[in-house]
């Protein structure tokens, strides 16, 4: 049975999730999360996974130091600039119909791809995260239940801050 994490760990701060960790991405890795539900509310996006994400060993938040854990349901809340969206953008990789092979990238609004997320049509996988000054990139699929059945998914946002928020976490593996 593992300890609850530590005390640095903030709890019951944000909405109604009892753990909320903000800042120390290099603790979590999203990598295999599958988000199937995307809010904004006042200049925050809120991802939502029901497959949770990794809080990786050796992190404030994992009380041992040996194994990464998993969540269950969790989200991840981004807190956007003031203009969300000014400086944010989603690429989706499309088969070309004109080269085999080939893929054409696509243009798309966040808003298109909370709509085409929160409509049950796809889910989100993240595959690699980057972070940087005041911007984060998730790359990886859009998955749909047609062929073909993963699009390769870019998404670039400006931010302030993240914060990763579950309720449990086991053993991962």
């Amino acid at each position: 049975m593992l300890k609850q994490p530590n005390n640095s760990v903030e709890q019951g701060t944000a909405s109604g999730w009892k753990y909320a960790v903000s800042g120390r991405h290099e603790d979590f890795s999203l990598h295999d999360c599958r988000v199937t539900g995307i809010s904004l509310k006042n200049s925050t996006l809120t991802l939502e996974t029901a497959g949770g994400f990794l809080i990786c060993p050796g992190a404030e938040s994992n009380p041992d130091p040996d194994h990464a854990l998993i969540t269950g349901k969790a989200c991840i809340v981004i807190e956007l600039f003031d203009e969300p969206f000014e400086y944010s953008s989603v690429y989706i990789y499309k088969p070309s119909l004109l080269e085999k092979g080939a893929d054409v990238r696509h243009s798309h609004t966040v808003a298109e791809l909370m709509e085409r997320v929160n409509s049950g049509k796809n889910e989100l996988e993240i595959v690699t995260e980057l972070y940087g000054w005041q911007r984060l990139r998730f790359s990886g699929y859009l998955w749909q239940s047609r062929k073909p059945y993963s699009l390769e998914t870019e998404l670039e946002l400006r931010c302030r801050g993240i914060t990763y928020c579950w309720n449990d976490a086991r053993i991962y593996g």
